[in-house]
């Protein structure tokens, strides 16, 4: 798909978000104090990485219009930032790719341009309003459709179950595993196209997961094998 495919597809989503209109329209999670976070990358990416949320919590819903500093489109949010910034240096996904052996597509040098997106685009709800994060996640699934519907990529590396719910639903995957335990660094087919989607567990949880993996041993070893998946779908 084209870079002009994805950037229309995000500039609808964060004009919604911004306006208070659309799927945004009286959302539980939207929060004006803090924007989404979602739709890093190179629209023509071959490879999407789809995590949960943002990072952090919000207490509820804050009415009101965005704070100044909050850029009107989703291009000029962009305009300042790096393509990749969403590997830049000291956050966990960066420490998460740097600590792989393999370094043909987790750079900004890659030869695999990457595009990266969360299923849920605004911060997880706590306190009393948290059974408003059901509502948020049913509405962000359809931008996140849309996003990959877009995007078109030959893999979706997912990272964590809540994430894995909303993609295998998009692509119909019907062998969908009730656990992740030894159905991650497995590659999944979709039921809609030819895109392979590869399942791991969440960057924060591999360290307390690994151990229910088979023959695999420590989050070296991990890391290094998803690797190594994913370098043989794409090659």
């Amino acid at each position: 798909m084209s870079q002009e495919s994805i950037e229309e597809t995000l500039e609808n989503i964060w004009s919604n978000w911004r306006e208070e209109e659309g799927r945004c329209s009286h959302c539980p999670a939207r929060n004006t104090q803090h924007p989404p976070y979602y739709g890093d990358g190179v629209g023509t990416a071959d490879i999407a990485f789809v995590a949960e949320k943002p990072g952090g919590t919000q207490s509820g819903r804050v009415d009101g219009p965005p704070p100044a500093h909050v850029e009107e489109t989703h291009r000029e949010r962009n305009d300042n930032r790096n393509g990749m910034d969403w590997i830049k240096d000291g956050n966990r996904l960066r420490r998460f790719f740097d600590s792989l052996s393999s370094d043909l597509w987790f750079t900004k040098d890659s030869e695999y341009p990457a595009y990266f997106t969360n299923a849920r685009k605004c911060r997880k709800i706590t306190g009393e309003n948290k059974w408003g994060n059901n509502h948020a996640d049913y509405w962000c699934r359809q931008y996140l459709e849309e996003e990959l519907t877009a995007l078109d990529p030959e893999i979706v590396l997912v990272f964590g179950k809540p994430a894995a719910e909303s993609v295998f639903a998009h692509y119909e995957v019907k062998d969908w595993p009730s656990k992740m335990s030894n159905r991650v660094l497995v590659e999944y087919q979709s039921e809609t196209d030819d895109t392979q989607i590869i399942l791991s567990y969440h960057w924060s949880g591999i360290g307390r997961n690994v151990r229910h993996v088979d023959g695999v041993e420590g989050t070296n070893e991990y890391q290094d094998k998803l690797a190594k998946v994913v370098d043989q779908v794409l090659s």
